[in-house]
């Protein structure tokens, strides 16, 4: 048994217990994910699943058809083929999704490139579709991919919608790579300055990162993926950008490097069970303490009230009680001591018969103060 196996297993008996500390309900789905990410690890294999992810007409198509050289997949604002999967993949590798087709509809479409092999890219729905099936079918998605090229451009790199989706993955860091899209139109737009643009972009986009990560700088690739497929249909060199990007995904030829970014993704989906389980039990502690401080205020409050009715009543004679019970309620006094202390003021400056013996009077005041 790895050890992952055992922590796993481990974690699933103790959600099982008697006497979980929160509802079954709530147990039952930790324990459900327990046993879903025991499984997967028990059931590793080496086929690395490449998710394009992003927003509306960011180039998601554009970039699959520059990977494959040809246009494979329909291109467009509109993106009409939000409601389906792109799968491309091997023809001789076999890709069974784990989702259900009657949630999915994949459009699979295969290739002979031995650098891929073992590569399947899935091109995604939009995350900030209009249509909220489009968004809920992104999300069932995602958990079975182990790469995620997150796809932006020089306009769209600033929606927050890009950034929640980046960060609400439980990927590991290091497979979440960023994809800058459509720095062409920067020539067009701002000619010989391009570059300096550029730049202030990419940092601005590493910041905004930054603000919500967890200190590891990500992997950026500043591309024009059309520009890279006009140059395949011809028969020219992709850009160097571009180029850069197909030899990151060449590298994954390399078994050891396929299971590396599984186990890497495993570690941190485990990690992130145990944090949730962690956050979740600290506010139920939280909420206990709550409503423990707010008994004892209570009951403070309560003996608070009938110390200080105890005092007056046995200090001070009837028609002088009301007297002391105005002055303590206009100071508004939330302690014993100052009570007590406002209390001995009144009778040192009230020079009245009414004032018992001093002996009695402290005896009084020693018991309201302790």
């Amino acid at each position: 048994m790895s050890g992952y196996d055992e922590i796993l297993l481990r974690l699933e008996e103790i959600l099982s217990g008697s006497s979980p500390p929160f509802s079954e309900e709530e147990a039952e789905g930790y324990r459900r994910e327990a046993a879903a990410l025991r499984d997967a690890f028990l059931h590793l294999d080496d086929l690395i699943v490449v998710g394009i992810a992003g927003g509306t007409g960011v180039g998601k198509s554009t970039l699959i058809n520059a990977l494959a050289g040809s246009e494979i997949t329909p291109t467009s604002a509109r993106r009409p083929t939000s409601e389906k999967v792109v799968v491309y993949r091997h023809r001789e590798i076999s890709f069974a999704s784990r989702l259900s087709p009657d949630i999915l509809e994949l459009e699979d479409i295969r290739h002979s490139s031995g650098d891929l092999k073992r590569v399947v890219i899935l091109d995604l729905p939009d995350c900030d579709s209009i249509r909220i099936d489009h968004r809920r079918l992104l999300r069932q998605v995602l958990p079975h991919t182990d790469l995620l090229l997150f796809t932006t451009d020089p306009v769209k790199y600033g929606d927050r919608l890009f950034y929640d989706l980046f960060f609400s993955s439980d990927h590991a860091e290091e497979n979440k790579v960023v994809i800058l899209n459509k720095i062409d139109l920067l020539a067009e737009s701002y000619g010989a300055g391009r570059d300096e643009v550029l730049g202030d972009i990419l940092e601005d986009l590493e910041k905004k990162l930054a603000a919500r990560g967890k200190g590891e700088k990500p992997t950026i690739f500043p591309l024009s993926a059309l520009e890279a497929l006009e140059a395949k249909k011809v028969g020219r060199e992709v850009p160097p950008a571009f180029a850069k990007l197909e030899r990151f995904l060449h590298a994954l030829r390399e078994e050891k490097l396929r299971k590396r970014i599984k186990h890497r993704n495993l570690d941190s989906r485990v990690a992130s069970l145990k944090e949730k389980i962690r956050l979740r039990l600290r506010r139920l502690e939280a909420s206990s303490k709550v409503a423990a401080l707010e008994e004892a205020t209570a009951e403070a409050e309560a003996e608070l009230e009938g110390a200080a009715e105890n005092l007056v009543l046995g200090v001070f004679t009837p028609d002088f009680h009301r007297k002391v019970a105005r002055l303590l309620t206009a100071r508004a006094m939330r302690t014993w001591s100052v009570a007590a202390r406002v209390a001995g003021r009144i009778l040192r400056l009230s020079a009245v018969r009414q004032i018992p013996e001093s002996s009695l009077l402290a005896e009084r005041i020693k018991v309201f103060r302790h």
